[in-house]
């Protein structure tokens, strides 16, 4: 009864107008925090793919929708003003607005990238001497294409402009190094170069999206630039891809940022939110006290502030007995990209570094409920047959280092496999690399590299080096035939087929088998049709263990196959896949794809093997 008569004295209480006014002051601090919180989570949507995120930005965004018109329903039937939701509403009409504007104008992706692809179409003539280790003699464009008044040559009107009417990548590097002394330690300067890099490779890869000629592809200078540049040594392999990783994060903000930067809706916030908080604590129904953080940062032990004051100082360069302006629009433009980068601890990433997963052998008997298709009528596309995704693993650092030593050791050429079993002494498995199409390829080397793996008594060691190396890339190129075929080379809808094909063969090969090792084992024992991809992976499995008798060994040529098929399946036509990934958590097939556009590869045809 004490329960019942506390809940009736409550409900009564909330009932006379004292307790709607407390009701209301509530109500009206939760809506306005709501909608604070969209607006500060709003910008890491796309950037984590994680469910427990995802969940919470739909929560918020579900309890605000109904929660916000329901109080201004109240505040209208009550002594209390609803202004602050009125001005909330047009900052946030005002914003929406000039984001349509922003993504409405045709000189963003189309009208610039036609000035930086026009202008590549000529660059390898400006010089006969280029170094990528310090980027003597590459002219790429780092500022200056949109304020530049472009002229057409005759007779077939591609845009002409000199690289002395732009900012060129060149010459910041040699104004960082004339300024590393006095202003900037070594590797400070380093980390300065790596983002001009990045933010003119950026420019380079828009014409992938705007499907314009990349006129370097294909040439020594190009390939260069990565190999001898990028990939000079062991030690700059991580280095090389933290500089994808900064210029795919530019990619993200050009494609996917609606505001310039994050303290746009922190300003918003303060200045549209606060006021409701600061009313309320007039009020007296909540506490006056109310801080504000600082926005200065300083990010591993450089304050922001400092970075941007050492560039204002600069007003030109030389280059080669010429003096080329670095004028206030580059200064700006370098500035904003320090402290965008720096802002982001100097790793500018916008994904979440992790290699999807996905073992056929373990899910090939995974059926789906779909109850999410069910429900939505097809809108949400079905899960297939045996397409469940195994969890994902943190990107290792010995995955970046191996594949990127393979293109290195190829010379920046791609080969399919072949070399590198050959570097390895075991020509005799090249058959595994000359199947009718790539999908074939990937799904016999992943099932003879997963009965490698559950065959042996190794699998109870820990997970390290050429082991390491082999799993992770094996489950993930599995994961991208499952789950992402756009990205891989052929038609998707053909690699669906193919891998619902061979999850009926291995649930017809493979019944009654309950454990991974058992079905590893039947494979090996049964004699099934070879010219199944099931039976030539079980074959693949088999040479593996019986002719490369060293375990040490037989994880080294597993391993450096996976490196170079990897690569081999990266180039494609495809930039719409890459830009819808990205904006989903980002692909490591996207960083690599990245990088070989950059040395100049931007198909399979042409590649060696």
């Amino acid at each position: 009864m004490g329960l019942r008569n506390t809940t009736t004295t409550i409900v009564e209480s909330l009932r006379t107008v004292e307790g709607q006014l407390v009701r209301v002051e509530v109500l009206d601090l939760l809506s306005n925090l709501l909608l604070a919180l969209l607006v500060l989570l709003s910008p890491y949507r796309h950037r984590r793919g994680d469910k427990s995120f995802r969940f919470l930005i739909w929560a918020v965004y579900t309890l605000a929708t109904v929660l916000v018109p329901y109080t201004i329903g109240l505040l209208e039937a009550g002594p209390a003003t609803i202004w602050i939701f009125w001005i909330l509403s047009i900052a946030k009409a005002h914003a929406k607005f000039q984001a349509l504007r922003e993504a409405s104008r045709t000189d963003g992706l189309m009208k610039h990238t036609k000035v930086v692809a026009d202008y590549m179409m000529t660059e390898h003539e400006s010089g006969h001497v280029f170094d990528g280790a310090t980027m003597e003699g590459y002219r790429y464009i780092f500022h200056g294409e949109d304020l530049t008044l472009p002229y057409f040559s005759k007779p077939d009107y591609r845009t002409a402009i000199a690289a002395c009417a732009f900012t060129t990548v060149d010459t910041v590097w040699q104004w960082i190094d004339s300024q590393s002394v006095s202003v900037f330690s070594r590797e400070h300067g380093g980390i300065l170069k790596d983002i001009a890099l990045s933010f003119a490779l950026f420019k380079l890869l828009r014409r992938r999206f705007a499907n314009y000629e990349h006129g370097e592809a294909g040439r020594p200078k190009t390939r260069r630039l990565v190999v001898s540049g990028l990939l000079r040594e062991e030690a700059d392999y991580s280095r090389a891809f933290r500089v994808i990783e900064m210029e795919l994060a530019f990619l993200y903000d050009f494609f996917y940022t609606r505001h310039q930067s994050h303290t746009q809706y922190v300003g918003m916030t303060v200045v549209f939110v606060l006021p409701v908080i600061v009313w309320n604590a007039i009020s007296g129904a909540f506490s006056r006290h109310y801080h504000r953080t600082s926005l200065e940062q300083t990010v591993n032990g450089w304050r922001v502030a400092d970075d941007l004051h050492t560039l204002t100082g600069a007003s030109k360069i030389t280059w080669k007995g010429e003096a080329v302006p670095f004028d206030d629009g580059s200064r700006k433009k370098a500035m904003k990209l320090i402290k965008k980068r720096k802002h982001r601890k100097l790793t500018g990433r916008n994904w979440d570094r992790k290699l999807g997963q996905y073992s056929l052998l373990r899910n090939f008997d995974y059926h789906p409920r779909n109850v999410a298709s069910i429900l939505s009528l097809g809108l949400i596309e079905p899960t297939r047959d045996g397409q469940k995704a195994s969890k994902k693993v943190e990107l290792p650092e010995e995955v970046v280092m191996r594949v990127l030593s393979r293109f290195k050791a190829n010379d920046g050429h791609l080969a399919d496999g072949r070399a590198a079993l050959a570097g390895n002494d075991a020509s005799r498995l090249t058959w595994a690399c000359e199947l009718p199409t790539h999908v074939h390829t990937v799904l016999v080397w992943h099932i003879g590299t997963t009965i490698c793996e559950m065959t042996t008594p190794q699998q109870q060691l820990p997970l390290t080096g050429d082991r390491l190396v082999a799993r992770c890339l094996s489950e993930y190129c599995a994961y991208l035939v499952a789950f992402v075929p756009d990205m891989l080379p052929g038609h998707g809808y053909d690699t669906r087929r193919i891998f619902n094909a061979v999850v009926m063969e291995a649930r017809d090969y493979l019944a009654g088998c309950d454990t991974m090792r058992s079905r590893c084992v039947k494979l090996l024992e049964l004699q099934c049709n070879e010219l199944t991809i099931l039976g030539m992976g079980a074959k693949l499995g088999s040479e593996l263990r019986y002719r490369v008798h060293d375990r040490a060994r037989r994880w080294k040529v597993i391993a450096d196959l996976w490196a170079e098929l990897v690569l081999f399946l990266a180039p494609s036509s495809n930039a719409d896949i890459h830009a819808e990934k990205l904006a989903a958590g980002g692909e490591f097939m996207t960083h690599l794809w990245t990088l070989l556009i950059h040395a100049g590869i931007l198909e399979l045809e042409g590649t060696t093997c």
